[in-house]
């Protein structure tokens, strides 16, 4: 298997993360959250999930462990690049389109 730490990385996890704002504000709908409210819990989700992908660890074993999401493709392994991706920039971009910001 073959890692890969590039800007390839960002536009499949721009779409992952515009998929989990729209499956998040999907659920709020269903329990009736009226769109304003809405609207300020995706945000604030997704920005708080976004910057604990950034630099969040995660204490396992007496062990910090840095969560991330990666993408396989074909026999490659995408992550992301530090020196370029970071997922709180597309956090509240991704809520703007689910919920049609101009």
């Amino acid at each position: 298997m073959i890692v890969d730490q590039s800007e390839v990385f960002e536009a499949p996890a721009a779409e992952w993360l515009y998929r989990e704002a729209k499956r998040l504000a999907a659920t709020l709908s269903e329990f009736d959250v009226p769109g304003d409210t809405a609207r300020k819990v995706c945000d604030a989700f997704m920005f708080r999930l976004a910057t604990g992908l950034d630099a969040e660890p995660v204490e396992a074993d007496n062990e910090p462990w840095q969560p991330t999401v990666a993408f396989l493709k074909h026999e490659t392994l995408h992550l992301p690049d530090p020196a370029t991706f970071e997922w709180h920039d597309y956090a509240l971009g991704v809520v703007g389109e689910v919920f049609g910001d101009a």
